[in-house]
């Protein structure tokens, strides 16, 4: 559940020194907001094609280099995603998706050891049915089962490299006027948040070795178009018990000037020693003054000696999150220290030509700290990115993160640098 293996690294040789003592913009900022949950993802508009079948095609290219301490590793992988849905017949249907990331020979380095492994299994590309699955609806009732993207507060397919996470299970929708109803119940997983020592990111593996899997109940009721609130309950096998509330909206002072804002809590408790157990509190706001915007964001993780928190299955909700830091991913890996989190940022759409939200020119800047407890040891990373999107088919976004430990023992592995570059086309 660490959202990535490098913070592992980074920070393991710290703590040896503290054991010796929806309304929707596009952009980085606005990952955590309102209006993002749901269980099903909204689809871009398909052409027609086999009598009545569908197809949604998308060609990925990234490129991805990490510089930690001396050591640099690399990639460019292309691949994407290939998916297909047939026809409803009395209200069912089904569709299928394949993903693929590949590794290109020619560029990669010819030495393992300094390919970075984020777009694939190990250092071998992948080809696997991330997506398969029975869809059945009527009137305000959407039911699914089999491999599904999700989009829900701790089980989330947190699209970030060659593949989203995707979930095997089922799960169901209920909407009335203002308010929607969410159940799940979901046997594995696969993707790049899975990736552990069990299994690499296109095995559907438990959430927890024995597991019998996570079930959960959400509750989004919006009364307007500027607000929302959110109540979810996860149980997960062998890991823990969590509640999630959340409130989260727009307010508007001008048609040109808006505060985005947001609240939220989470409470969890171990299972079988897991231990997951603790509380976080989050608020966010976010001010916006035509195309431009600035704002920040809080969270604080309350924990007891040996424990942590989690992002659960996916990138987590908190409004402090990150390329690489997360509140939990820090949490997780200093058991026993409250940890509090701040990040500020701002950014700019320059959409001149702009039809929709994904299309247009977003630059943003983006800083973040996280202090542990009891310690003077101080996580903090800057993010800087830009996006281009155009004609809801073309989608570039680039990336660099500096990442730095304040009063590590080990400056070899006190900070580190992530360039990425990704490229989508959909047809």
């Amino acid at each position: 559940m660490i959202k990535t293996p490098l913070l592992l690294i980074l920070i393991s040789a710290a703590l040896l020194a503290i054991d010796a003592i929806e309304v929707s913009e596009a952009g980085w900022l606005h990952s955590k907001q309102a209006g993002r949950y749901g269980t099903e993802e909204s689809e871009p508009e398909m052409a027609p094609w086999l009598d009545g079948f569908e197809k949604e095609t998308t060609l990925r290219t990234l490129w991805i280099d990490d510089h930690i301490g001396s050591q640099e590793t690399t990639s460019t992988a292309v691949g994407g995603f290939v998916g297909l849905e047939s026809p409803q017949y009395y209200g069912l249907s089904a569709n299928a998706a394949l993903y693929i990331s590949q590794r290109l020979w020619g560029i990669n380095p010819p030495n393992n050891a300094l390919v970075n492994t984020a777009p694939y299994d190990n250092t071998s590309g992948f080809i696997y049915f991330g997506e398969a699955a029975l869809q059945y609806t009527y009137a305000s009732v959407l039911l699914r089962a089999g491999r599904l993207r999700l989009q829900t507060p701790f089980a989330d397919e947190d699209d970030i490299r060659m593949a989203p996470d995707t979930f095997e299970g089922a799960a169901g929708t209920f909407n009335t006027n203002d308010m929607t109803v969410h159940l799940l119940a979901l046997r594995r997983w696969a993707g790049y948040d899975s990736t552990d020592d069990t299994g690499n990111q296109s095995d559907f593996k438990a959430f927890a070795q024995g597991s019998k899997g996570t079930a959960a109940l959400g509750i989004v009721y919006s009364p307007n178009e500027m607000s929302e609130f959110n109540g979810w309950v996860y149980v997960a096998d062998l890991l823990f018990d969590l509640g999630y509330l959340e409130a989260a909206g727009h307010y508007y002072f001008s048609p040109s000037l808006h505060l985005e804002w947001g609240v939220q809590y989470a409470k969890m408790a171990a299972q079988d020693a897991s231990g997951i157990a603790g509380s976080v509190y989050g608020a966010m706001a976010l001010l916006h003054a035509k195309n431009v915007y600035f704002g920040g964001a809080y969270n604080r993780a309350d924990v007891a000696s040996g424990s942590f928190v989690t992002n659960g299955f996916g990138g987590g909700p908190y409004y402090t999150s990150l390329d690489e830091s997360t509140i939990a991913g820090v949490s997780e890996l200093a058991p026993g220290h409250n940890v509090s989190a701040y990040r500020i940022g701002g950014g700019a759409d320059i959409a001149w030509w702009r039809h929709d939200e994904d299309e247009g020119l977003h630059l943003e800047a983006v800083y973040g700290r996280f202090d542990l407890s009891d310690t003077d040891i101080a996580v903090k990373e800057s993010d800087f990115l830009v996006g281009l999107g155009w004609d809801e088919s073309f989608r570039l976004d680039a990336l660099f993160a500096n990442f730095d430990i304040d009063n590590t023992p080990d400056p070899d592995y006190s900070d580190f640098q992530r360039y990425w570059i990704r490229v989508d086309y959909s047809f």
